[in-house]
C-alpha cells in the first residue's frame, strides 16, 4: 500500500499500457507486470503510472544511478536509506524477482520517454 491511503490505480484499457509494455522482449513481462502490480501506484514509467513517487525512467532512468543491490535493499527497507520515507516495505517480493523487475527497468532505459 502506497502512503496517504492511496490503494490502488486504475486504468480504462490496456492502451495505456502500450508505451511501457515489453514488446520487443517477451520474457521481460514478469518484470513488467512485477511494476504494474507493486510499484505503479506510487510511482510512474515514461509518465505512466502514479506521482507520489519518483518517475522511474525519466528524465534518467534509476539504474543509471542506483545501484541494483541498493535499488532492492531500498525497497525492502525504505527508511533505512532515508529518514521519515512515505514508502512502505514492500514484502511480498522475493529477491529473484526485483531482479526481473530490475532487468524490465533497464529495459526501459532504450525505450525512453522524450519531451
Amino acid at each position: 500500500m502506497c502512503p496517504y491511503g492511496l490503494t490502488g490505480l486504475r486504468l480504462s484499457s490496456g492502451r495505456e499500457y502500450r508505451a511501457i509494455f515489453p514488446f520487443e522482449n517477451l520474457s521481460l513481462v514478469k518484470g513488467f507486470t512485477l511494476f504494474r502490480d507493486n510499484c505503479m501506484k506510487c510511482h510512474s514509467i515514461n509518465k505512466i503510472g502514479g506521482t507520489m513517487g519518483p518517475e522511474f525512467n525519466f528524465p534518467e532512468n534509476i539504474t543509471e544511478y542506483w545501484k541494483e543491490e541498493d535499488i532492492i535493499s531500498f525497497a525492502k527497507n525504505p527508511k533505512a536509506y532515508r529518514y521519515n520515507s512515505p514508502m512502505p516495505p514492500v514484502t511480498n517480493v522475493q529477491d529473484s524477482e526485483f531482479r526481473q523487475l530490475i532487468r524490465y527497468i533497464k529495459y526501459m532505459k532504450n525505450n525512453k520517454l522524450h519531451d
